[in-house]
């Protein structure tokens, strides 16, 4: 049920992790383990990216951590304060070690999800060994004679609002891996704190630490105040005891105290006590048992959907998630004033917003030809940029290549949108694959409920861009039909 430290042979990286490197270095260039609800890998993203807290992902990318709580031969207990360069929990008191297992190192960090015949998670060791030199600067070699255990797993999510304030946008979302380690009594570690990394370390008791947590002024982390609160305690009381005794199997689920709560919807209501009631269903059902699985995928399915509506979003920010942001979502951040500077930019937009045949159209409508209004209307709706362009094409390709963008724009509109299709994705899968095969030229055929404002208006009446389609030489549908299947 427990072990000791990988040898020093098998975490080679423990000695060459994070050399040279900058904390926006490791955001940016160390791969995490992006997980489900119940622990499976489904993908990998770099720190930077899990950790951010803003419109679709407003409690960030769940993924897998681990926290070392590391004891001396007399029952000491390890703490480092974080250093204030950190990107998330800056300057907070914590555990020995906390961090992540990655991608691509080697020995490999990845596990397998956890059942009943599990043994140690060796990947997450490994991590611990790394992370251990790398912030504390404690090598390999002198961990050889300590005991880890791998106790549990716990589920949290916290904003890190206490530094960023009430619209932090970052913070943590982990599946956590929970490690108690001892070295032999009488043995002597050399730290050597990483000053990019910790600020501070010191070795504690039990009584001194709830002393410590007890008294104002002092900060800790979230994770930390969930393994102390629930789990640090009762294995400090007993040791021995503790390393004996199996780890649990459930994955324990904790939701973010309020304080570590953002000052919006997305973290009100349901979506603060979502891990708490999810929690409480897991706990009537058998753990590896499907029923619980089942339960477990839905309200993750149930969390996405939450975080993607507009009720839990600003009206801007909903609609750019449902629709791909297509001229909705504002790519500068220059002022008024200092636009209004660039006196030749001032210029041309004026001539061309104001001068008249500044913009020639050469497309050719008929006054009584609703069809070819409904696509040129359309157009102009859902690009304006697009459309100057098409407009001015030569005459005799003008309308094939307006109805061959509003094809593409139709098809983009079903792939890009991130609501309509939740629960029914293989509706979605189904809608593409027939697009060029089946839809493409049946003026019988139109989709409602799916994207925003004109994309959503294109689909809706898309019989008429068919019956256009339809009007065109043989050799202009065979290039758009081919573009789409």
């Amino acid at each position: 049920l427990s072990g000791t430290m990988p040898a020093t042979g098998e975490a080679t990286g423990a000695t060459e992790y994070g050399v040279g490197k900058s904390q926006e270095d490791f955001m940016r260039e160390d791969l995490v383990l992006v997980v489900d609800y119940d622990d499976n890998v489904i993908g990998y993203d770099n720190k930077y990216n899990v950790h951010k807290m803003l419109n679709a992902q407003p409690k960030g990318i769940v993924h897998r951590a681990f926290s070392v709580m590391l004891f001396d031969g007399d029952g000491k207990m390890l703490l480092q304060q974080r250093a204030t360069s950190k990107v998330t929990f800056p300057g907070v008191w914590t555990n020995a070690c906390c961090s992540h297992p990655l991608k691509g190192q080697t020995p490999n960090e990845e596990d397998l999800p956890r059942t009943e015949t599990s043994s140690e998670p060796l990947g997450v060791h490994r991590a611990a060994l790394r992370k251990l030199k790398h912030e504390l600067g404690i090598e390999p070699a002198e961990m050889r004679a300590a005991r880890i255990k791998y106790m549990g797993r716990v589920h949290y999510w916290a904003a890190d609002t206490l530094t960023h304030g009430p619209h932090a946008p970052w913070g943590e979302h982990e599946i956590d891996y929970l490690l108690i380690a001892q070295l032999p009594r009488g043995a002597k570690l050399t730290l050597a704190p990483n000053e990019e990394e910790v600020s501070d370390v010191v070795w504690v008791d039990a009584d001194e630490l709830k002393r410590r947590m007890a008294q104002g002024g002092v900060r800790w982390s979230p994770w930390f105040r969930v393994i102390a609160s629930e789990f640090l305690f009762g294995w400090w009381a007993d040791l021995p005891k503790a390393f004996a005794q199996p780890p649990f199997l459930p994955i324990k689920r904790f939701d973010a105290p309020a304080e570590h709560r953002k000052a919006v919807v997305c973290h009100a209501g349901e979506a603060a006590t979502e891990l708490a009631d999810l929690h409480a269903q897991e706990k009537e059902l058998q753990w590896e048992s499907d029923a619980r699985r089942a339960a477990t995928k839905q309200a993750q399915r149930r969390s996405a959907r939450r975080d993607l509506t507009s009720t839990h979003l600003t009206t801007q920010g909903a609609v750019a998630i449902k629709q791909g942001g297509y001229g909705k979502v504002r790519t500068h951040g220059h002022s008024a004033l200092s636009q209004l500077c660039r006196g030749e930019e001032v210029a041309a937009a004026l001539y061309l917003q104001l001068a008249p045949g500044a913009l020639r159209s050469n497309l050719r409508v008929d006054k009584n030809d609703a069809d070819v209004h409904f696509c040129n209307e359309k157009l102009g709706q859902v690009s304006r940029s697009f459309a100057a362009v098409i407009r001015q094409l030569p005459a005799e390709i003008c309308l094939d290549v307006l109805v061959f963008y509003l094809v593409l724009r139709a098809l983009d509109t079903i792939e890009d949108d991130m609501t309509a299709f939740i629960g029914k994705e293989i509706e979605k899968c189904s809608h593409l694959f027939n697009f060029g095969k089946a839809y493409l030229g049946d003026e019988s055929w139109s989709l409602d409920g799916v994207g925003e404002g004109a994309e959503k208006e294109l689909l809706q009446g898309f019989s008429a861009v068919n019956r256009v389609f339809n009007r065109l030489p043989a050799a202009s549908q065979e290039v758009i039909r081919n573009i789409t299947v």
